[in-house]
């Protein structure tokens, strides 16, 4: 009776620890998209971006989709895989960096680079492969691979709308930064009387 009241507790606060970590790595997603969103992915390895109203992903990712991407080993991606990865393009004179997520439909190794690059390509019948090959380090005018993509959030025009702006981006950093705290104080919590003197 006593060691399974004592695996119930221990069950319990494992539960309540990973929900307070869960809800941290949320918390610090929102913190670092606003404050440090190049080095998100180096930090907590993942990182949320918005698809842009380009249609190259078209059907499987739709416009202001929010996409999950985590860190994943360069050299282990496959033909298949959709990745994110940055690309330079000049834009009204300057040159600025850009956000793609497309799909690997090639590896690439030799042809004057020293490591192994990677084709790719956006899914819509109507776009073709990409002109710069994918590198680990962005080198030799190559797109610099950022990560692979885990998953798609599709919210309401309306929710993400609200979540875009400044009150939605303070709203959610307010209840998550709540709910931490609350989860704090959840584990801190003493086990029950009755428990201890039944023991």
């Amino acid at each position: 009776m006593k060691l399974r009241k004592n695996r119930i507790i221990i069950l319990r606060i494992m539960g309540r620890i990973l929900s307070v970590l869960i809800i941290f790595f949320l918390a610090i997603s929102v913190l670092g998209q606003l404050f440090f969103p190049e080095h998100l992915i180096d930090i907590v390895g993942a990182r949320v971006f918005i698809v842009g109203d380009t249609g190259s992903m078209m059907p499987e990712l739709q416009y202001r989709d929010l996409i999950v991407v985590r860190q994943f080993d360069f050299d282990s991606l496959e033909i298949g895989d959709y990745v994110t990865f940055r690309s330079q393009v000049y834009l009204q004179g300057e040159q600025q960096d850009i956000f793609v997520t497309h799909k690997v439909i090639g590896a690439v190794e030799g042809n004057g680079y020293d490591a192994l690059a990677y084709r790719t390509s956006g899914i819509h019948p109507d776009i073709g492969p990409d002109r710069r090959l994918m590198t680990i380090d962005g080198l030799n005018n190559t797109n610099q691979f950022l990560g692979k993509y885990v998953f798609r959030i599709s919210i309401p025009q309306g929710i993400r709308a609200f979540l875009m702006s400044v009150p939605g981006v303070i709203a959610i950093t307010v209840n998550f930064i709540c709910m931490v705290l609350i989860g704090l104080l959840i584990i801190d919590d003493e086990i029950p009387e009755n428990y201890i003197n039944s023991t």
